[in-house]
Formats: C-alpha cells, sequence, structure tokens
C-alpha cells in the first residue's frame, strides 16, 4: 500500500515539476472549471467575451479617433485598437483573476492539497481559451477591413508576444495574490493600478505619439512592447525598439520570476493565515 507524505520544504523555491505534472487531472478540472463559471447563467454565454472588445473598439474609435484625433499609423481604427485589447485584455483578465486565486479558492486549499501553482497556471489556461474566441473574431474583422493592403507576413511574432504577455500577467497576479492574504485592501487598489496602467499602454495611441518627457513610462512598461508587437505581427512596421524590447523582456521575466518565489513562500503558510 503506498502513501503520500506531504511536508514543509526548506529551500528557497520548492516547486516540484514531476508533483505538477503528476496533478494534471486537477489542472484540466480547475481549468474547465474557470472557463464554464465565466458565463454560467448569463443570457449570451461565451459570446460576451466577443462582445466586450468589438464594443471597446466602437468606443475608442468614436472617442480617440473621431473626436480626439489621434492618429493610428495609416491603420484602420477599429483594427487598431482591436489588435492592442486582445494582449491587453488577456493580461489583466489572467492577473486580476490571479491576484483573487488564494482568496477565492481558500475553502479548496484547507481540504486538499496540490500544487497551489496549479490555481494560477489553470487562470491563464483558461484565459487563452477566451483569448482564441476574440482573436477569430479579430481575424475576421482584419480580413473584411484591411483588404489587400496588409498582410499575415509577420504573424509568427504574435505567439512570442502572447508568451511574454503570459509571463507577465502570471508574475503580476502572484505578487498580488500574495500580498492580498497579509493586506487584503490591495484589492481595491488593484483595481485603480490597472486602469492606470491600461492608458500608460499604447493602447488608444500608437508608442511613436510618447514625448520624450514621458517616452520612459512607455519603455519600461512591459506590455508596450506586446502590444506594438501585436501590431506589428498584423501590420508589420518597425516600431518596437531595442530599449523597449530590452526593457519589456527584462521586466517581464523580473515579475515572474520574483512572483514565483514570492508566492511560493506565501503560499506554504497561507492556511494558517485563514
Amino acid at each position: 500500500m503506498s502513501e503520500l507524505v506531504i511536508q514543509r520544504e526548506a529551500r528557497l523555491f520548492s516547486l516540484n515539476l514531476s508533483e505538477f505534472i503528476s496533478f494534471r487531472q486537477v489542472l484540466y478540472a480547475f481549468v474547465k472549471r474557470e472557463f464554464l463559471s465565466k458565463y454560467k447563467r448569463t443570457i449570451l454565454g461565451p459570446i460576451w467575451f466577443i462582445v466586450q472588445p468589438i464594443l471597446h473598439s466602437l468606443v475608442f474609435t468614436l472617442v480617440f479617433y473621431k473626436f480626439a484625433h489621434i492618429p493610428t499609423n495609416g491603420i484602420p481604427p477599429q483594427l487598431f485598437y482591436f489588435c492592442a485589447l486582445l494582449p491587453w485584455t488577456y493580461f489583466s483578465s489572467s492577473s486580476e483573476t490571479i491576484s483573487n486565486c488564494l482568496i477565492t479558492h481558500a475553502y479548496i486549499l484547507e481540504k486538499i492539497y496540490f500544487p497551489r501553482l496549479i490555481l494560477p497556471v489553470s487562470i491563464l489556461i483558461s484565459q487563452l481559451m477566451t483569448f482564441a474566441l476574440q482573436l477569430a473574431v479579430f481575424l475576421i474583422l482584419y480580413m473584411a477591413l484591411s483588404g489587400s493592403a496588409f498582410s499575415f507576413r509577420n504573424i509568427w511574432q504574435m505567439p512570442l508576444f502572447l508568451l511574454l504577455a503570459s509571463c507577465t500577467s502570471l508574475g503580476v497576479g502572484l505578487w498580488i495574490a500574495a500580498l492580498t492574504v497579509r493586506y487584503r485592501d490591495l484589492q481595491y487598489l488593484r483595481d485603480f493600478m490597472f486602469r492606470i496602467w491600461m492608458f500608460l499602454t499604447p493602447i488608444v495611441y500608437p508608442a511613436s505619439l510618447a514625448t520624450s518627457d514621458w517616452r520612459w513610462l512607455v519603455d519600461v512598461n512591459p506590455m508596450t512592447l506586446v502590444v506594438e508587437g501585436f501590431r506589428q505581427s498584423f501590420f508589420g512596421g518597425a516600431s518596437i525598439t531595442s530599449t523597449m524590447l530590452s526593457f519589456g523582456v527584462g521586466i517581464s521575466l523580473l515579475l515572474l520570476i520574483t512572483g514565483l518565489l514570492v508566492f511560493d513562500r506565501v503560499q506554504r503558510t497561507f492556511v494558517d493565515e485563514i
């Protein structure tokens, strides 16, 4: 008769990849639960995931393109905004949901053992399913509105920038999740932080429009690289600078590594602090 012994690790980082793989059925169950719970008891179901970026694109077109006359570098405004909203929605939704994962699943963590990192990873995978739905709609609009002016010549770059968005959202989400365990009122500041972050990201304006005084804020933002990378993947152009690339990748990896460390430290004693 086999038995499983669970004990606290004394190492700096106790992630066990083989243990994580052995709990893959738990990961699958959480992915399914996370995705289905989003549109449970809704009228339109997963169609809401499609309607949201379309409505945002229309509002941005009306406010920032028609009224404010902010340029879109020759890209149809609906596609300009929709393309940026694809990675941003994935990033913000993933980060916000991950930041609540320990508190939301506290009742499960008290009763069942499994690698706690399964929770944030399941959220990332679930959000990828939502991203795929929105990407399909974008591609339809892309082919309908762009005509023969654009091509898919740089589309191979998109998965790389999506991976960067995943790393950034996981790192940010883990940091907030760890801090929220001790300081519950941070969840209110989190919403404000993401609103500010959105306008510091070139979603409604091209990164080239940023003045020299504010350019550093745009360059150090890892989501700037992701958003500009998505636009470059579909519309071409040389909008990504070496400074933007180095800061984007470096800060994203820093957030991910430190986020994993601080999450691992908190999750060991989280149940005792509930």
